[in-house]
Parts: C-alpha cells; sequence; structure tokens
C-alpha cells in the first residue's frame, strides 16, 4: 500500500500546474473550517471565490467595506447572524 502525505508545499505545488485555488481546494476537503454548516461553509467559500477572480482595484475598494461590517457591535465573531430583516438598514447606514 503506498500513500503520500499532502504538505503545503505540495498543495501550493499541486495548486500551480493545475491553475486551482488552495482555498477552494481546502474549503472541498474541510468544509467545517468554513462554517458550522453545510450552508454557511458552502457560502462561505463561493465569498472567497467570487474575491479571488475580482481584479486587484475592486478587492482594494471592498476590503474596507468587509472591515467595516467585520467590526459592526454585536457582529465581531464569525458566528454571528445578520438577521435578513434588518440587513437592509445597516447596509444603507455604511
Amino acid at each position: 500500500m503506498a500513500f503520500s502525505k499532502m504538505h503545503v508545499t505540495r498543495l501550493i505545488h499541486l495548486c500551480e500546474i493545475l491553475g486551482a485555488s488552495p482555498i477552494a481546494m481546502i474549503a472541498e476537503t474541510a468544509p467545517h473550517l468554513f462554517g458550522k454548516t453545510r450552508l454557511e461553509a458552502e457560502t462561505r467559500a463561493q465569498a472567497i471565490a467570487a474575491l479571488e477572480q475580482l481584479p486587484e482595484a475592486m478587492v482594494a475598494l471592498l476590503l474596507p467595506l468587509l472591515q467595516t461590517l467585520q467590526n459592526q457591535p454585536g457582529h465581531s465573531s464569525k458566528d454571528a447572524e445578520i438577521p435578513a430583516t434588518n440587513l437592509s438598514g445597516r447596509v444603507g447606514r455604511l
């Protein structure tokens, strides 16, 4: 029986050869690192994948918004949920 350990350097090399995202590979093999539920993990992985595809200038524009959202009172934890009914009001205040 042959086996091989996947080290970070091998993961990076594999991603370079395949043109794949290391984040996408990790999200697929270890979704529990991205959320408590399957839906949360998929949503976070999709958000990261979308960010990876954006040009640098757009990511630079989004970063302050993401940091502001991250620092909202009562929503500093990644486990915090934003009620959908209040979302439009909160986004409007930003």
